[in-house]
């Protein structure tokens, strides 16, 4: 018994001596585990904080770029603001200098038209007086261009009747097409379109200058002016039977200095303005402008202005 109780106890001691070891060896290797996880999660420090310090030195350089770039771009904008101011100012001054003598040839020149003269002195003079409104027509559009862009043109958009302007306008360019053997049609009228939100001095202007690049481009067929009113808006549509315009010049018509092609510069004469003005006037005016055409066939300009409050569209 005693035998068997010893046999226990040393079979005991093995066990808990061969425990002991794999413990011993477990810990161990769990320290070894431990201290290499702290290595590895100490080196993952530093490159996180090395990428971080990389980082914030990255943005902060972007940062200062971005700051010298936004900086000499307000400063190219202010220089372009100025040029711009510079450009206006003597556009206008300029305009304003030569508009006086202008005045004086214009007048003098209607004074000698007046007199009795040969056929060959009073070609001389209509040349001269002539040219002389060709170059005031030039320096209006010029003057009234940079104060549009300048932003100092006067607008007093009230309640106005289109249809006396319409008819003013056509009375004045009637002579002109009269003498290029033009039929210019009276003014159409569809709906109630007595009322429009308008510059009537502005509406005016537009009006001329579409008739009369209509009379100018047109050699023969007629030109017909109407103005109808349809979902709130009073539409003004000058339509011609002249030289049309070509789809690779369509894009760039309302450009400033701008015409169809170099020929109808050569062919008609102009500064390419007309249209630019239009298109900022009437834009002013909250309305909208554009056109149709084909080559050969002819043009079709409209524009729209708000109608007045309250007004029926029947």
């Amino acid at each position: 018994m005693a035998r068997g109780q010893f046999r226990e106890a040393v079979y005991l001691t093995i066990c808990v001596f061969i425990v002991g070891l794999v413990v011993a060896q477990f810990v161990r290797q769990f320290s070894v585990w431990l201290v290499e996880l702290n290595d590895r999660a100490a080196e993952d420090n530093l490159k996180l904080q090395i990428a971080r310090d990389t980082l914030e030195h990255q943005v902060a350089e972007r940062t200062r770029q971005l700051q010298e770039q936004n900086a000499s771009l307000d400063a190219a904008r202010l220089e372009a603001l100025r040029l711009s101011r510079v450009k206006t100012d003597f556009l206008a001054t300029m305009s304003h200098e030569i508009r006086t003598p202008m005045n004086g040839i214009l007048g003098m020149s209607e004074l000698l038209l007046n007199m009795p003269l040969h056929p060959k002195q009073r070609d001389y003079a209509q040349t001269v007086y002539d040219s002389g409104e060709a170059l005031m027509t030039v320096i209006n559009e010029i003057l009234d261009y940079s104060r549009l862009e300048a932003g100092s043109m006067h607008f007093e958009v009230v309640d106005c009747d289109p249809r006396p302007i319409c008819q003013d306008v056509l009375r004045l360019m009637s002579a002109r097409a009269t003498e290029k053997s033009i039929a210019l049609r009276p003014l159409e009228v569809e709906g109630v379109a007595q009322c429009c939100r308008a510059d009537p001095a502005r509406l005016r202007q537009v009006m001329l200058n579409l008739v009369g690049n209509a009379v100018k481009f047109t050699d023969r067929g007629e030109i017909s002016v109407r103005v109808t009113r349809r979902e709130g808006q009073i539409r003004f549509v000058v339509q011609d039977t002249g030289v049309g315009i070509g789809t690779e010049y369509q894009n760039q018509l309302f450009q400033p200095f701008t015409q169809a092609d170099v020929s109808s510069t050569r062919a008609y004469g102009g500064s390419g303005l007309g249209l630019a003005i239009c298109k900022q006037l009437v834009e002013r005016m909250e309305g909208e402008i554009g056109f149709e055409s084909a080559l050969g066939k002819g043009s079709s300009f409209w524009f729209w202005l708000p109608a007045c409050d309250g007004a029926s569209d029947v």
